[in-house]
This record gives structure tokens, sequence and C-alpha cells, in this order.
């Protein structure tokens, strides 16, 4: 396991798509956390990408939504998908959670860095009974 904890970070999906509307939210995360990182490496995997196209070609149009995902996620580290599949698929299992989410939590696994998530239902009604074994931070708690 990578020891790149507090140089590297994972984003899910619902983060990026909180900084795609500007919303406040997206807005503090990207003040607090991304402008404050001394690090290059933020992690997004690949599945990410496919969420955010799907999103935003649904809203624009694919060929819209594909010119706009192409320059957004730029700056980003996409992570191999045939690293992070088994540990994914494992997480699938034991969690019944959204295979995105297994895929994201995989990424910060593997790296052993913290995911950067959205609160979601999911994840809240797991967490109630047991723990994820991953640094799971929620955007919606900054201050």
């Amino acid at each position: 396991m990578s020891t790149e904890k507090n140089k590297s970070i994972a984003i899910d999906t619902g983060v990026l798509l909180e900084i795609l509307a500007k919303s406040s939210m997206g807005q503090k995360f990207k003040k607090q956390i991304l402008e404050k990182r001394t690090s290059t490496d933020i992690f997004i995997s690949p599945l990410t990408v496919t969420e955010l196209l799907y999103i935003l070609g649904r809203l624009h149009g694919f060929e819209e939504g594909k010119h706009i995902i192409q320059e957004f996620v730029e700056p980003f580290k996409i992570y191999e998908e045939k690293i992070l599949r088994e540990n994914a698929a494992k997480l699938k299992m034991e969690f019944g959670i959204a295979i995105a989410d297994c895929y994201v939590i995989a990424l910060g696994q593997l790296k052993n860095i913290p995911i950067y998530m959205k609160r979601e239902r999911e994840i809240n009604d797991i967490l109630q009974d047991r723990s994820i074994p991953a640094n799971l931070q929620f955007i919606d708690d900054l201050k």
C-alpha cells in the first residue's frame, strides 16, 4: 500500500458535480481543499469520468458534455480501472453500494489517501452499523 497520505486525495463524482454546478458546497470544497493543496496528485476513477459524461451528456447533449468533461478532468489523474477492479468488486460484495462509489473507495484504499464524497443516504446507512475501511471525508461537513 502506498504512503501518499496527506499528499494526494481521491474525489467522487458528486463532489465534481458540485464544483461544475458552482454550488456553495462545491465552491467551499474548491477553496478549502483544492486550492490549499500542495500536491498535484488528485485522483479520480475512470467510472467517475463515465458518470460525469453521462450526466453532462444528458444536460448539454453528448458532444458538448464530452467537451466540457475533457477540459474539466484534465488536471486530475485518472486511475487505471483494471487495478481497481478486484477491490471494487469486493467492496460491492461486502457493502452493496453503487459500483462507482466502490471504485473511488478502492482507489482511496489502494493509494492510502482520503476520499472526498458528498454525503449520500446509501453510504450513511452503512456507516450507521459499521465502518467502511477507508478515509472517507464528506464535503457536506466542511465549515
